[in-house]
C-alpha cells in the first residue's frame, strides 16, 4: 500500500504514531541530539526500542522515478546523514577523551544502536547501500513505507 505525505514532517509524524506498523515493534520516542562540528545536530527521530537500544532514524521522500542529478544524490545523502549521527552519538559517550577511541570501543557502543532510513517509497540504491553496511556490522535497516 503506497501512503505519499505532503512533506516530510507528515511522514515522520506518521511514523511516531504508527512505529509497530512500520517497524515491527513500539518505539519510545524522545527529543535528542549530538554535538556537530559546528552545533548541535538533530536526526528526524530519535528513540528507544523494546530492549533499549538507541534508534536513530533519518526520514527521506524519495522520488519513485528520479531524473536528475539531485534525485541520484538523495540516496547518498540520506546514508551520509544516519552515519554522522552515529559517529556524533559515538563522540558523545567517549567525550572524556575522543583520542582513544579504538575499532572495538567504537563497535561496542554502536552495538546497542539501530540505524534506520524510512523511505516514502522504493529506493534501490538506499537499499543495496544498508546492505552492504550490514556486512561492515553497522546495524542499518531500510524501510519502504510503500512496502507496509
Amino acid at each position: 500500500m503506497s501512503k505519499y505525505f505532503e512533506n516530510e514532517q507528515a511522514c515522520q509524524d506518521y511514523i511516531l504514531k504508527n512505529s509497530h506498523e512500520v517497524f515491527g515493534e513500539k518505539m519510545r520516542w524522545v527529543s535528542m541530539n549530538f554535538p556537530g562540528e559546528t552545533s548541535r545536530i538533530t536526526p528526524d527521530l530519535v528513540g528507544y526500542d523494546v530492549n533499549d537500544n538507541l534508534v536513530i532514524v533519518e526520514v527521506k521522500r524519495f522520488d519513485p522515478k528520479p531524473s536528475n542529478a539531485n534525485a541520484y544524490n538523495r540516496p547518498r545523502e540520506a546514508i551520509g546523514q544516519v552515519i554522522h549521527y552515529a559517529v556524533a552519538y559515538v563522540e558523545e559517550q567517549i567525550a572524556d577523551d575522543p583520542r582513544f577511541l579504538s575499532t572495538d570501543r567504537f563497535q561496542e557502543i554502536l552495538k546497542k544502536v539501530r540505524l534506520f532510513i524510512v523511505g516514502e517509497c522504493y529506493s534501490h540504491s538506499v537499499e543495496k547501500m544498508c546492505s552492504l553496511l550490514n556486512v561492515y556490522g553497522i546495524n542499518i535497516t531500510y524501510l519502504s513505507l510503500d512496502n507496509i
